[in-house]
């Protein structure tokens, strides 16, 4: 089995032009140089964990992700729980979903707060509360 890690930098070049960013867009919006981006996805040094962290982020993964090439829990060898399932929701014909009162639990949610919905993986989401969204984004 290939380590994952060994595969960090074809999986940034791969999410990096897949989002169409070029290497210096790319360096710019995780505070990097145009050349440590370049070394990352050649494989020859691998990003630091904050870098890691704003990598996964402007490239709309999580860091797991990221390092396990966006194959999600398959990739990673583990799935969730059966415990810690929080709900199961239908789409609705208008596309709207309705989160289960344990996921709302979950994340403190309350009437009228907003949620900010990104892609997890080739055919996930993640969501995240607004305001809590908007102060990790400001970093």
């Amino acid at each position: 089995m290939t380590d994952s890690l060994d595969m960090l930098g074809p999986a940034i070049r791969t999410l990096r032009k897949g989002r169409g960013l070029t290497q210096e867009q790319l360096a710019k919006a995780v505070g990097a140089s145009r050349q440590a981006v370049g070394r990352w996805e050649d494989g020859g040094v691998l990003p630091d964990l904050r870098h890691a962290c704003y990598l996964a982020q402007v490239l709309g993964v999580g860091l797991d992700e990221l390092v396990f090439q966006g194959e999600g829990w398959a990739a990673s060898g583990t799935t969730p729980a059966r415990e810690d399932i929080l709900g199961v929701t239908a789409v609705e014909d208008d596309g709207r979903l309705v989160l289960s009162k344990a996921a709302a639990r979950h994340m403190d949610l309350r009437p009228g707060d907003k949620l900010v919905i990104t892609p997890w993986g080739p055919t996930g989401v993640a969501m995240q509360e607004l305001e809590a969204f908007l102060r990790v984004s400001e970093q």
